[in-house]
């Protein structure tokens, strides 16, 4: 009687666990980050690169992507503003993180303007920029590139359910990931995906702007491990414009020019 009282037991909590894996979490908006000048300014951006937690400032860091002359702002924890409105991006940025193994804002620019990486000043406001790498160190022209500092690579979304892995060190392609759904669960339209990745202990995220649902996949073998839900009515620019940094998603609003931040 005991030995089946615990094979129920088990199989109700098996049962329970596989449920709450399948079934999205559901985020909840908790700061905002909100970008200087207005829609109607020049050089104002409308499409969001991407926002970076700097642990060792205590900054965050938001881009636009676009124009070199685009805004770029820094940001206290609590998302006050502490850079001037005239700090720009000084590149056509698409992908940007942190590198915590050279203490470094690094990105990835359009096209084959490479590879770059931000000068601070004692504040921890970017003054100049530097190359890593000139050149075309990507899959195309609109790569969006995230960092992994576990494996020291750089993840691109390709074309469907394709990730390219490029060495940091080097530059060049290193390796290929192919992303697929879990056991028992429906088909999933890579098409749907925005080009933008996340990198989230170990996972791989991407958006569906569809349905606006975050699907995770895992870094080492591409299968699918989890989702996270926006809230009904999250607004998003048409490109771009998501991104997680210090336990956050970030998704750009390009009406209100606010980076919103979803706890994870």
């Amino acid at each position: 009687m005991k030995k089946t009282i615990l094979l129920t037991l088990t199989l109700i909590a098996f049962l329970q666990l596989t449920f709450a894996q399948k079934t999205p979490t559901q985020l909840k908006k908790k700061m905002t980050l909100q970008m200087p000048r207005k829609a109607e300014d020049e050089f104002s951006g409308t499409r969001g690169a991407a926002v970076v937690w700097n642990p060792k400032t205590k900054r965050y860091y938001a881009s636009y992507a676009g124009n070199g002359g685009f805004p770029m702002a820094v940001f206290t924890k609590k998302g006050k503003r502490v850079s001037n409105d005239d700090l720009t991006t000084q590149m056509d940025t698409r992908g940007l993180w942190y590198n915590k193994n050279n203490n470094q804002i690094e990105g990835n620019a359009y096209s084959d303007n490479g590879w770059f990486y931000y000068e601070l000043d004692k504040e921890g406001i970017p003054t100049t920029i530097q190359t890593i790498f000139e050149g075309m160190y990507q899959p195309d022209e609109q790569s969006f590139g995230m960092y992994n500092p576990i494996d020291n690579m750089v993840f691109f979304k390709g074309e469907d359910n394709l990730v390219s892995i490029y060495n940091r060190e080097t530059g060049e392609e290193a390796d290929l990931l192919y992303l697929y759904k879990g056991d028992d669960e429906d088909e999933i339209d890579f098409s749907q995906y925005r080009s933008s990745i996340v990198i989230v202990d170990g996972e791989l995220g991407l958006l569906n702007d569809q349905i606006m649902q975050i699907d995770f996949f895992s870094d080492k073998n591409g299968k699918h491990t989890r989702s996270a839900k926006l809230p009904e009515g999250t607004k998003i620019a048409d490109l771009l414009s998501f991104s997680y940094a210090n336990g956050y998603i970030w998704i750009l609003d390009d009406e209100t020019r606010s980076w919103n931040g979803f706890k994870l």
